[in-house]
């Protein structure tokens, strides 16, 4: 019989068997669900601004769906399951599935050498940082897809020129980390931590666990994760942290996915006491060959028919005796006992089997942590938080922040896209070192200009390096700001509207007065004879009244709407709101996510004021306001105004929330942080106004009332 119809007939009876948990349902399941329960969606948002989170669309599909479709292409072609197999038990290099005999070895014989699934995964035949690795085929049939080709993706998705070329790497970054997530998937099949190949050739070629899982998907989608809770966490800790050695079982969460199932369930061919061969013995779980019944477990019976009893190996949890045999669900099925063996539970017990009552108590307690711990590695891939913002006044020097939990050393870059989406390179940092929750030294780079940014102020931030234990780590963030220094002039960074620069006009209106000088806006609003008066600059969101150009249609402008630059009107008294600049509110509305920031400094404040109107109502307020839209417009929806000024100037009749800031010195918040007194956090949440404000709502009756304020800078950043 030569090779050749040996796997004709080999090929034939494997049409039905689909590796570990079936790829085309359960895998897929897992990792979407594993998907919905990490920070990936929150990530994807705030790091690669893609506003549909993990729903985004790229190159044809969702970016679940990328994942999705790499956990059913681990098992394609059949034979990749031969290396999805870990004994924990074992050194690494030795862990590998060792049981696969006659027609499936044949058929699979040019898989070898077989490699641990932890190898497979990861390249790690030790564990990190000092294990060595393997070297794989080059093959895209023979070789993994693994986390190294997945960071190594990642990487181009960044840097690539061409914008087709960064989608598609992105597209093939997911896909291979879809592959790794199914061979840690498989670690919660104890067939696959426990060298038992041999049960795949059950049931039609079906793992029977595997089988049952496959027909009862509702178990995956309603779960409740179990994610694992290692200090100091490896990449190799999800499938083996080395915490379990053969003598010490555990249920904690500091163990390996791999440990967790070798060590507390059986699969169908190393069930001790049933004629195990040697390659299929472990020490865990034990079954005394004498005696079940102990501290640990008693025989329960069930009813399964009048007059049948079904006995069960049942563990003692918490100390509890046997239900009775009726209370089929409250009985603890964790192997089943032959009809003709063990009686009485005092004896013996010569056979024990899994059915599907003792399936569906290993599915409770093993797909949870499958989910969980497919979860924790998504956002482990994940887990670098860098940005870049400017921190000096003129906004020419800059610093990397590093937010996450472990130090980072390696290359950090810098890029735009100009109007076609290529990728430009405007900096690189190469061999430095931010400590964690920590930020670089200061930083300069020249702002590109030629070609001409896409969007003005926004910036791809890559790093490659360390990052805690792990080498290779990528890291990257789309960052956008907005940020006004007064560097220019009044109007050449953004389109504010102004009450206008510079007025000088007889009562009641008052003076008003709006320069630039030494990189700083200054602002006077005087008012006499007991009136009002109101100096606002502003710069607002689209939806309040879309722009038009100018001249102010069928009346002449009031006087003190007159702006002295001709054919440029940026007004905002109520009699001229229909003059804006024919760029008003282009930029608007700025979305804030939890890593959103504002940043400004206010110079100076003073004022000669009437302490309170005659009503008693305040008489006059001056400070920075940012104005917030929280919530669906269509469903629970919040306007927040939230109002920065200095020490005397607090109140503020519409004002949400009222903050002091430090006089001369930078003020920085999260955002979200702020919003969190006054409103709660409902997405999507956005910036659709920030304006400089000075009001007097009422003067003195025989003085002039004053207001004066410098602001130096105003910035809204991702961090």
């Amino acid at each position: 019989m030569n090779k050749i119809f040996i796997v004709l007939v080999f090929m034939i009876l494997l049409s039905t068997y689909s590796g570990a948990y079936d790829n085309i349902t359960t895998h897929r399941k897992i990792t979407e669900e594993a998907v919905k329960w990490s920070q990936l969606d929150t990530i994807v948002k705030n790091n690669l601004s893609y506003s549909s989170g993990y729903k985004e669309v790229i190159s044809g599909q969702q970016i679940i769906k990328w994942l999705s479709d790499g956990s059913y292409l681990e098992d394609v072609p059949k034979c990749r399951a031969s290396n999805h197999f870990h004994n924990p038990l074992l050194s690494w290099d030795q862990s590998y599935m060792t049981d696969m005999h006659g027609l499936p070895s044949v058929y699979c014989s040019d898989w070898n050498p077989r490699y641990s699934a932890i190898t497979w995964a990861t390249g790690y035949l030790a564990p990190p940082p000092d294990g060595a690795k393997a070297s794989f085929s080059s093959s895209l049939t023979y070789g993994p897809n693994n986390w190294d080709k997945a960071r190594e993706y990642y990487y181009k998705s960044f840097t690539l020129s061409n914008k087709i070329d960064r989608d598609i790497f992105f597209t093939w970054s997911l896909t291979a980390l879809g592959q790794v997530m199914h061979l840690l998937q498989d670690m919660a099949v104890p067939a696959h931590t426990r060298n038992d190949f041999s049960s795949h050739l059950m049931n039609g070629y079906m793992q029977p666990f595997e089988y049952y899982v496959q027909n009862h998907p509702d178990f995956v989608t309603g779960l409740m994760p179990v994610a694992p809770g290692f200090d100091n966490t490896k990449l190799t800790d999800y499938w083996n942290a080395n915490n379990y050695n053969g003598s010490n079982p555990s249920t904690f969460t500091d163990i390996g996915l791999a440990e967790f199932s070798n060590a507390n369930y059986f699969s169908d061919y190393t069930i001790p006491n049933n004629g195990t061969t040697t390659e299929h013995i472990f020490p865990y779980p034990y079954l005394s060959s004498l005696n079940i019944s102990g501290a640990t477990y008693q025989i329960c019976p069930q009813q399964i028919a009048p007059g049948i009893m079904q006995k069960y190996v049942s563990r003692k949890i918490n100390g509890q005796s046997c239900p009775s045999p009726n209370a089929a669900d409250a009985i603890d099925h964790f192997a089943a006992i032959g009809l003709f063996f063990g009686y009485p539970d005092t004896k013996a017990v010569s056979y024990v089997w899994l059915d599907d009552n003792v399936h569906n108590t290993y599915a409770k307690e093993l797909l949870p942590r499958a989910v969980g711990y497919s979860a924790a590695l998504l956002d482990y891939f994940f887990r670098g938080k860098v940005s870049i913002t400017p921190v000096s006044e003129n906004g020419d020097q800059y610093i990397i922040y590093n937010s996450g939990k472990e130090g980072m050393a390696g290359t950090f870059s810098l890029y735009y896209d100009d109007a076609s989406d290529n990728r430009i390179p405007v900096a690189t940092w190469p061999d430095m070192s931010i400590l964690a929750s920590n930020h670089s030294n200061t930083l300069t780079f020249t702002v590109p200009t030629n070609p001409t940014p896409k969007e003005k102020d926004r910036y791809i931030l890559v790093f490659r390096g360390k990052m805690g234990n792990e080498e290779g780590v990528v890291a990257g963030r789309v960052v956008k700001w907005w940020r006004e220094e007064w560097d220019k002039d009044l109007r050449s960074n953004h389109p504010w509207l102004y009450s206008d620069v510079e007025l000088n006009n007889t009562a009641p209106y008052g003076q008003i007065k709006n320069v630039v000088v030494g990189g700083r806006l200054v602002k006077d609003n005087i008012t006499g004879l007991g009136q009002g008066n109101k100096n606002n600059n502003l710069v607002r969101g689209p939806f309040y009244e879309a722009p038009v150009d100018a001249p102010y249609p069928n009346s002449a402008l009031p006087s003190y709407c007159t702006n002295p630059a001709p054919g440029h009107r940026y007004c905002i008294d109520s009699a001229c709101e229909t003059c804006y600049s024919e760029n008003y509110g282009r930029e608007f509305p700025i979305p804030v996510n939890q890593n959103t920031w504002l940043s400004l400094k206010i110079d100076s404040m003073a004022k000669s004021v009437p302490a309170s109107c005659p009503d008693g109502s305040e008489s006059a307020y001056q400070g920075v306001v940012l104005g917030l839209s929280v919530g669906p417009t269509n469903t629970t929806h919040y306007d927040v105004q939230l109002n920065f000024t200095l020490p005397g100037n607090e109140t503020r009749l519409f004002a949400n929330k009222n903050y002091i800031v430090p006089q001369g010195n930078d003020y920085s918040a999260n955002i979200y942080e702020l919003l969190s007194p006054v409103v709660e956090h409902l997405e999507p949440i956005s910036i659709y106004s920030i304006e400089a404000v000075q009001w007097i709502r009422c003067g003195a009756l025989n003085t002039v009332s004053q207001q004066h304020m410098e602001v130096n800078y105003i910035r809204v950043m991702d961090r």
